[in-house]
């Protein structure tokens, strides 16, 4: 084959690639924010492979996470620290079993409890609620969200100063109802 054959087969072979890619991108972008959170991330521009989003909303978001009460150390180790190191980052990624990722106002109606009540007796299901309220939404921590988009999201935590609380030891049935998802 000649080399301007070679050239011109290889024209249309990034051509079709590039529009097979733009047509997936925005598909991942019309389907973004489809969580019921009622957040839906409007892309800045669309031809640029970093897309950024605006986020415009004021509400703040909370991510709650279930750790178990056989990680008393990392807890008393977000305690003491008061914030996320890239350890206890991913730490805690490794340690979660429950989370919900969600705004301020349904947090406050559905789990504020969870901080609230003390536990009484004490039982090997026991579990640590953490939360983390965000400075800004971040939907790699949905319900839909894979797992590796996930670590990378509980990395750039550590990055941040976000506001952190546990709770006190806690049922395992507490979490029952409020929108927990298993991860």
């Amino acid at each position: 084959m000649s080399k301007k054959i070679i050239s011109k087969i290889w024209k249309g072979i990034n051509s079709i690639a590039n529009k097979i890619y733009k047509k997936i991108l925005k598909s991942d972008i019309e389907s973004e924010g489809s969580d019921n959170s009622g957040y839906k991330p409007q892309p800045v521009d669309t031809k640029n492979k970093n897309i950024s989003y605006d986020y415009t909303s004021k509400d703040k978001y909370i991510l709650t996470l279930v750790i178990s009460i056989k990680e008393t150390e990392l807890a008393d180790s977000l305690k003491s620290e008061g914030c996320l190191t890239r350890q206890t980052a991913e730490k805690l990624f490794e340690s979660k079993q429950w989370l919900l990722y969600s705004q301020e106002k349904h947090w406050k109606d559905t789990c504020q409890g969870l901080f609230e009540n003390p536990h009484q007796e004490s039982d090997e299901y026991d579990v640590y609620y953490i939360k983390i309220t965000l400075d800004r939404p971040d939907e790699r921590f949905s319900r839909d969200s894979n797992m590796l988009k996930m670590y990378d999201a509980f990395k750039e935590l550590a990055e941040k100063e976000n506001k952190i609380q546990i709770s006190e030891r806690q049922p395992k049935e507490s979490y029952e109802n409020k929108g927990f998802y298993r991860v």
